[in-house]
């Protein structure tokens, strides 16, 4: 089983695997180009730390449903990125966008925003929002989602 670093750069977190276009990193590829060079259910946990708003948003749906695809049964995401409403998420020329108190919602299928895009299913685990600076969110990985 492989923990992952999504996006993790010169960053990479110990114990952990990094996949990034950067070439300073175990796996370089382009997080928008899917599927990535992994197989499915090879990872036991994944983190993404402020790269969500490195994301094109047109790529962010499929950028969630490969993180599932590659996920293990009760794989663990913990994804942190600043809040939209932060000045953090306004200073870098190169960013889209952070995530806001809704975002994950979409994720998750006991959440009516679910309904709108019904991408691969997370469960939120833990979430914790600033709206100075900071995001955090816990999910695990649902395989089969009942009476879908």
């Amino acid at each position: 089983m492989v923990k992952l670093d999504v996006g993790c750069g010169h960053d990479k977190k110990e114990g952990y695997t990094g996949i990034d276009k950067l070439d300073c990193t175990d796996i370089q590829h382009d997080l928008c180009v899917f599927p990535w060079p992994l197989e499915d259910n090879i990872c036991e946990k994944i983190r993404m730390h402020l790269v969500w708003g490195c994301i094109e948003p047109k790529y962010r749906i499929q950028l969630m449903n490969e993180m599932w695809r590659i996920a293990s049964k009760d794989c663990i995401l913990e994804i942190q990125e600043t809040h939209d409403m932060s000045p953090l998420s306004l200073h870098d020329p190169a960013y889209y966008s952070g995530a806001n108190d809704f975002t994950f919602l979409y994720f998750c299928p006991t959440h009516d925003k679910y309904k709108v895009y019904k991408p691969k299913p997370w469960n939120i685990l833990k979430y914790y929002s600033n709206f100075s600076s900071i995001i955090f969110v816990k999910l695990q990985h649902i395989k089969e989602l009942k009476n879908d």
